[in-house]
């Protein structure tokens, strides 16, 4: 399970907070900031040192981060969050939509919903809101972010607001070992979940 952030414009994360999230989320990270007019992506970066590089130059700027932990596609730069929707919005999600499996190989469950479910339905009905379909995709979580730097957290109340920075779960505070033992005990009661349905 990745980390998905909304971070206010001025607002402040530390070196250390991200420093963390990365390390417990290794597998590419990006980010999203917003000027007004379009929103920018910058994604698919492998180290943390990579990331605060570009992150520097931004951090001032209302955004959307993320930090992936590949669970479903390959761990490469097209997998990176965010997801560009269309010129003024982006997403970002936390979480494993085992309704919308991809179908190209190798690509991630996140990537095929923005591109081949969220784009399209947004395309046709530009007030389409996905807060109508967030029981659908729970337990995940997602920021829809837009140009005018306005976040529309789906399943919000499943993270949780540090300050005035919205995390998706808690991995921006906890040890490597801390999530690494969340991540195994989810996994074995996924897999009794799935012997009761079998």
């Amino acid at each position: 399970m990745c980390i998905a952030i909304y971070k206010p414009e001025s607002k402040t994360i530390t070196e250390d907070v991200l420093r963390l999230c990365y390390k417990n989320n290794p597998h590419g990270a990006g980010f999203a900031f917003a000027d007004g007019e379009r929103v920018h992506i910058r994604k698919g970066y492998f180290s943390f040192t990579g990331f605060m590089k570009v992150y520097e130059r931004y951090k001032d700027m209302p955004m959307v981060i993320h930090f992936r932990y590949a669970t479903v596609g390959r761990k490469s730069k097209a997998n990176c969050h965010s997801f560009r929707l269309n010129e003024k919005m982006a997403i970002v999600h936390n979480g494993t939509l085992h309704q919308y499996q991809p179908m190209m190989r190798g690509e991630s469950d996140s990537r095929h919903f923005a591109r081949n479910i969220l784009k399209p339905a947004l395309d046709d009905n530009p007030d389409f809101d996905l807060n109508e379909h967030s029981a659908e995709i729970a337990p995940s979580r997602m920021i829809v972010f837009r140009s005018d730097a306005q976040a529309q957290i789906i399943n919000e109340r499943l993270g949780e607001w540090a300050g005035s920075v919205w995390f998706s779960n808690t991995y921006y505070r906890e040890t490597r070992r801390q999530v690494q033992a969340r991540r195994i005990a989810f996994s074995c009661e996924g897999l009794s979940l799935n012997k009761k349905i079998a």
